[in-house]
């Protein structure tokens, strides 16, 4: 960053807020549960944090354009810019790796195990032998190229890694992780594992041979075109037209799975979990013809959902039809309700 650069943010931090909106009584009651649903901070610790960070007039900050490339994606994770500013600093990252909890949740594991991000190879980390090293990777990490004005590379890790990589980084260094977040899908070659509202371990619910069960491994991870139920922000034809782009249809169908039930998450994203009881949801079903389609849905999913099997039933012109198909199911942890 040049003189001029840092000059201009200093200027921004010290204009972005009044004094005295740095005061306990002044932060506003939304923002104190935003930091403390993103953050994981108690209401007293969430109100301790951001007027420390508010009167931090180096803190980081980015450019409102590039805030604005990325706002609708980190709106829908609970972000405003001041929260996601935070997220990217020192400040938090450090807090992170002190915090490390090897008795986390299960859904929260997942999470992170299937959440990717980019770190830039400079300083500290010149290559992807140094990074192996502070992350603890058993193999060298996939290198991805960057050819802007100049030429940057980024290795890719997962959540894991990176929680490792910050415990390990040398005091007073750091470095730039950006997060590339998407809906994990592995889909078992020799089980149903994951399926909607089924516990595959079971033993009632255990395939007697793939061979013998076939139809119950379907669809596999390769398998297009291929059903997906939505049932939220995806269900709006308007809304995944923009997402998929020209030349891709948008057609949907009246739809409803069995095995789940809808909650709400960030205050109000709907969120599909297990129901084994056999509850219904209803929403629509949206045949994906290939594995870019699927890529930009399980992009703007985010690494708070995975891909898992279900039936599909479809309310077509002939009738009702099952299909076998998928759907994202929430993992991102708790619901509101």
């Amino acid at each position: 960053m040049d003189t001029l650069q840092a000059c201009e943010d200093l200027a921004n931090n010290i204009g972005y807020f009044d004094p005295f909106e740095c005061s306990d009584a002044e932060i506003p009651k939304d923002q104190i549960q935003r930091w403390q649903h993103l953050f994981g901070f108690t209401e007293e610790e969430a109100i301790k944090e951001l007027g420390s960070w508010r009167a931090d007039f180096g803190r980081t900050s980015i450019p409102l354009l590039a805030w604005q490339e990325i706002s609708q994606e980190k709106k829908r994770l609970g972000y405003d810019k001041e929260a996601y500013e935070y997220s990217l600093s020192s400040r938090w990252l450090s807090r992170q790796a002190r915090a490390q909890n090897p008795t986390s949740s299960s859904s929260s594991s997942k999470t992170q195990a299937w959440s990717i991000y980019l770190v830039k190879l400079e300083g500290s980390i010149p290559d992807a032998a140094a990074l192996q090293q502070l992350a603890e990777l058993p193999a060298p990490p996939e290198i991805k190229t960057d050819q802007g004005e100049t030429t940057e590379l980024f290795a890719v890790i997962n959540g894991k890694d990176k929680e490792k990589l910050l415990a390990n980084l040398p005091t007073g260094s750091s470095t730039t992780i950006i997060s590339v977040s998407r809906a994990c899908k592995y889909l078992s070659h020799d089980s149903a594992y994951p399926i909607l509202g089924l516990d595959t371990t079971l033993p009632q619910n255990r395939l007697s041979s793939p061979i013998a069960d076939h139809e119950k491994l379907q669809p596999g991870n390769e398998d297009y075109p291929v059903w997906y139920f939505f049932y939220g922000t995806l269900a709006d034809g308007d809304r995944l037209g923009r997402l998929l782009g020209p030349g891709h249809s948008a057609s949907l169908i009246p739809a409803w799975v069995i095995g789940g039930r809808l909650g709400t998450w960030a205050g109000k994203y709907k969120a599909l979990v297990d129901d084994f009881g056999g509850g219904r949801v209803h929403g629509h079903g949206f045949l994906v013809q290939n594995k870019e389609e699927e890529d930009a849905l399980r992009y703007y999913e985010t690494g708070a959902y995975e891909v898992v099997r279900c039936e599909i039933y479809l309310e077509t012109r002939d009738g009702m039809n099952m299909a076998k198909g998928l759907t994202f199911r929430f993992i991102g942890g708790s619901l509101e309700g």
